[in-house]
């Protein structure tokens, strides 16, 4: 969540996008966000995408079964450890070029969703992906809906950026300082309460 709040205002004219396209769907701000409406909104899951797509650096491990593997033409010997780095594949202009967000910027854009492993694949992907997604939705959505957010005066967006390190994990090197104020015609004990009861 933080890194996807750090992307959408450190790109304003994605957030008012974000912004957009929630607003459209959801008048009231406080009322109910319906699942299954937030499935279908292509900014917010495009949004979401980019982010896990950018944070998520882990590697794959897998051991090459009985009689070796033979992967990408070369063999690979029985028992060796094979991984796959998720970030590399990820950020790869093979895969993603020049910007992933929907609709792309134009008819060289590559957005490959294929290879995205924020929850690995197969019968290692993670079961709890679908309720991971309809958190990631419902929190961002909420926030967005209830919040005006903007960097504090003096918050270095390049600086932080270069300290995103996606190394196994992510770490950052810079503290990120957001300045969030409730948005207006937004009674803030309704959201909090709107938050319990959800």
């Amino acid at each position: 969540m933080a890194l996807c709040c750090y992307f959408l205002v450190a790109e304003p004219h994605y957030y008012v996008k974000l912004r957009a396209e929630l607003d459209a769907a959801f008048p009231e701000p406080l009322g109910h966000l319906a699942p299954a409406t937030l499935a279908t909104l292509p900014f917010l899951n495009g949004a979401i995408h980019e982010v896990l797509r950018l944070g998520s650096p882990y590697f794959l491990p897998r051991v090459a079964g009985p009689g070796g593997a033979k992967i990408d033409g070369r063999y690979i010997p029985e028992g060796t450890i094979v991984a796959l780095a998720a970030y590399s594949q990820q950020t790869s202009p093979d895969n993603f070029y020049p910007e992933p967000m929907p609709q792309g910027l134009g008819p060289d854009t590559k957005t490959n969703k294929a290879v995205l492993a924020s929850f690995s694949f197969g019968p290692h992907s993670c079961i709890g992906k679908i309720l991971a997604w309809q958190e990631l939705r419902y929190c961002l959505s909420r926030v967005v809906l209830a919040f005006d957010m903007e960097f504090k005066p003096g918050f270095n967006v390049q600086e932080f950026r270069d300290g995103i390190l996606n190394m196994r994990t992510t770490l950052l090197e810079k503290d990120m300082f957001m300045k969030v104020t409730r948005r207006a015609g937004v009674d803030l004990d309704k959201v909090f309460a709107t938050l319990e009861t959800q």
